[in-house]
């Protein structure tokens, strides 16, 4: 349970491995839950990513629910503590780390059933980090803080190959994208 203000969230060097790698690998945008866990001095700790069969496109990713269910069921059948998964992360390709309104509706789903920590990032290594609570409270650009843990032992041809299996890219015509930078006084 998460019961102070969040002014910082760790993520072991593993999950900081995955996240990146997930998102270079990706032809465009990725998305994905993960594990969280609270410290002893209360500060959420990121401890491991889950990939998922999903549709990306460059503006746009799905997660697929027919995956979501079978991981959902792995883990009850595991007897995994699912309300670990507190965390999702996804990509916004070669995007600014903006919350696009879509994000904004992901989160408000999310936060439901308690403390819910968001991340985007891009393929520039940009990313953007906030904790939503199920009382509409929002904490933002929290720092991201990479803690070693020793577990960093990643394959990044398992990696490849995993996002190669579960991604299925769609390009979608350029007169459908419609991809605004709004800035105080001008949109780009």
């Amino acid at each position: 349970m998460l019961e102070n203000r969040v002014a910082q969230v760790y993520i072991s060097e593993k999950a900081f491995a995955k996240l990146w790698s997930y998102i270079r690998l990706a032809p465009a945008e990725i998305s994905g839950l993960g594990e969280v866990n609270i410290s002893q001095n209360g500060i959420p700790f990121i401890s491991d990513l889950f990939l998922f069969e999903q549709t990306t496109s460059v503006v746009r990713t799905s997660l697929d629910p027919i995956a979501l269910g079978k991981f959902m069921a792995q883990t009850l059948k595991s007897g995994y503590d699912r309300s670990k998964l507190r965390l999702w992360w996804h990509s916004h390709g070669w995007y600014p780390t903006v919350w696009s309104e879509k994000d904004e509706e992901t989160i408000r789903f999310l936060r439901k059933h308690g403390y819910f920590l968001s991340l985007v990032g891009n393929k520039l290594a940009q990313y953007s980090l906030r904790v939503d609570y199920s009382t509409g409270a929002s904490e933002q650009w929290l720092p991201l803080i990479r803690k070693p843990t020793g577990d960093v032992n990643i394959n990044l041809q398992e990696l490849s190959r995993e996002v190669t299996e579960k991604i299925k890219f769609v390009p979608i015509p350029v007169e459908e994208v419609q991809c605004q930078i709004t800035m105080p006084d001008r949109v780009i």
